[in-house]
């Protein structure tokens, strides 16, 4: 429920705000929202091709890959393509592979002909025009470049979310923003990485229609790479039998983005690797960290052997989940328990990752660990939002070194690697500098050192990443090792959640929502206040009731690790 006002929902008047403003930054009419709202039985194709992407599903240095579209009546697509300068004689001819496309049963029904073409063959870091052509109907002429065959210094674009901030109809205004002005501000970007939720409804086409004519032709002259995304899989409409699935194979998606074919057996499209001078950068599809488990685990394996097999100095990865969270309500444990082992195993040096709508890095970090060095650990992003819907709950948690919530405009990432030297930056759509990470392994020096907290001379316990407040007169987050076990002060972290904890004659009753547990015999200790002895300037301390971890784990599903370096017991769900 949306509180309406003149008229207008809230959350309509935020997303018109931002609209407005960015409209005003990069001098671009506020008229362009890109939010058609019909879909007609061609899903809007026409004779002539339109949705023109660039990828890469072999060699960078020597090939590219061409996707378009066009409606179904057209048989015949090809592209035209020669080197920048050469006269149009010297255009090489590359016959297309079409498929058709259709609409999922739960979307509106429709069809058209997906063409791709790899031109091979090409020079390294070398400039190249081309057309696409579906039967006697030609694109305009666009330019594009081949990678180096080893660059020394290259650098590329991530986006975090781009979905909008309106459903109703779904319009991409925000997203068309940042990218164009990326784009504009960055032209020595060899490439851009989407981490993923590119559309809000990835099997509603209405949704892709619309993206598509936010991004224009900037996808024609800049390969693009997408990470899969929850929204990614789903789709506004149920099936058959009322349920809405959470997590589809995203269909839509790799049939119009192409990419490295070398990820496992069923994971193909999914999950995917490649090398640029010297980085190695690996995707995964977070996604299938739940549900199919032999799909889990065989994701799990390849991107251990992926890992194992590169000799690349850099080790970049991505998917869409954090393990590193900003948002309580979903803590991703599944992704950190799986993937985080195997990602520090091999000593990666960045994971990016989108999902929660905001900019956070994290400290360095190592089995739950913080450190301060880049040397010790892995450094782990959110990349913030790229499209116009923005999260309000979100907050900066312990592990997060850097931390800017993104409510007033989108934003983007720019990463670059020069030899032994790799710098993130992080941007508003305006061009406002958000944060500066570097990692520089000649020089270690002049990496970005992070100091990390200082550890705790009294255990302490955190919940989803946050500390709660000490209050003197309950002895506070406090966690307590008796006999090897752990404790903490259960009126604290229940009232955190709502609930309480409740000292009766017959013991200990834990309270949470409608659910009371009394807990077992010789497993809490309750302190009263004449236990502890008063300290000057101290009120009074009233009785303080202490729960082995392991019952709050069993009561409330908290599970929790110890971390040694800051002193503090970490529960999450």
């Amino acid at each position: 429920m949306h509180r309406q006002v003149g008229g207008m929902t809230a959350r309509k008047r935020v997303a018109l705000l931002c609209l407005l403003f960015a409209c005003s930054v990069l001098q671009v009419p506020c008229w362009c929202q890109y939010d058609s709202t019909s879909i007609d039985s061609s899903l809007n194709a026409t004779a002539s091709p339109d949705h023109i992407v660039l990828t890469w599903t072999e060699s960078p240095a020597t090939t590219l890959t061409v996707t378009w579209r066009s409606s179904q009546e057209i048989e015949d697509g090809w592209v035209d393509y020669r080197q920048a300068g050469a006269g149009r004689s010297a255009a090489v001819k590359v016959r297309a592979q079409a498929r058709e496309f259709s609409a999922v049963a739960t979307d509106r029904q429709g069809r058209f002909t997906l063409y791709s073409a790899t031109l091979r063959n090409l020079r390294p870091d070398t400039g190249y025009a081309y057309r696409v052509f579906s039967g006697d109907r030609g694109s305009p002429e666009y330019q594009f470049s081949t990678l180096p065959a080893s660059p020394r210094r290259f650098s590329f674009l991530i986006f975090g979310d781009s979905q909008p901030g309106e459903k109703d109809p779904p319009s991409y205004a925000a997203w068309h923003q940042t990218l164009s002005a990326a784009v504009a501000r960055h032209p020595q970007a060899r490439f851009a990485i989407h981490s993923g939720d590119l559309t809000d409804e990835g099997m509603n086409f209405l949704h892709w229609h619309n993206w598509f004519e936010a991004a224009g032709d900037i996808l024609a002259r800049l390969v693009f790479l997408p990470v899969i995304g929850n929204h990614d899989c789903v789709g506004e409409l149920k099936d058959p039998a009322g349920r809405r699935p959470s997590y589809w194979i995203p269909s839509y998606l790799l049939m119009q983005f192409p990419v490295f074919p070398n990820g496992p057996d069923g994971l193909v499209g999914q999950a995917w690797s490649f090398d640029s001078g010297d980085a190695h950068l690996t995707v995964i599809n977070s996604e299938r960290a739940y549900g199919d488990a032999a799909v889990a685990a065989r994701q799990i394996e390849w991107l251990d052997r992926d890992l194992s097999a590169t000799k690349k100095r850099w080790k970049l990865v991505f998917f869409h989940r954090p393990p590193y969270y900003s948002r309580a309500c979903r803590t991703n444990e599944e992704v950190r328990k799986t993937l985080c082992p195997v990602i520090e195993k091999h000593r990666a040096d960045v994971v990016f990752s989108g999902h929660d709508h905001v900019f956070c890095r994290t400290y360095p970090m190592k089995d739950g660990n913080i450190f301060s060095s880049p040397a010790d650990g892995t450094v782990y992003y959110i990349t913030g939002r790229s499209g116009g819907y923005a999260y309000t709950d979100v907050s900066r948690k312990i592990w997060h070194a850097a931390f800017y919530q993104v409510q007033d405009q989108p934003c983007y990432l720019l990463c670059e690697i020069d030899s032994g030297r790799l710098t993130v930056r992080a941007y508003k759509t305006d061009g406002t500098v958000i944060d500066v990470y570097t990692i520089d392994k000649d020089r270690p020096e002049r990496s970005t050192l992070t100091p990390a907290p200082a550890r705790f001379s009294r255990p302490r316990f955190s919940l989803n990443g946050d500390l709660p407040p000490m209050h003197a007169s309950d002895n506070g987050a406090t966690a307590l090792s008796i006999d090897g076990k752990w404790f903490v002060n259960a009126r604290v972290f229940l009232g955190c959640l709502g609930g309480t904890a409740v000292a009766r004659e017959n013991g200990v009753e834990l309270i949470l929502d409608t659910r009371e547990m009394t807990v077992p015999e010789g497993q809490a200790r309750v302190f009263r206040k004449e236990d502890i002895p008063p300290k000057p300037g101290i009120p009074p301390v009233r009785h303080s009731i202490f729960v082995s971890a392991d019952v709050i784990r069993e009561f409330t599903g908290y599970d929790f690790t110890y971390d040694e370096a800051l002193n503090v017991l970490h529960f999450s769900r």
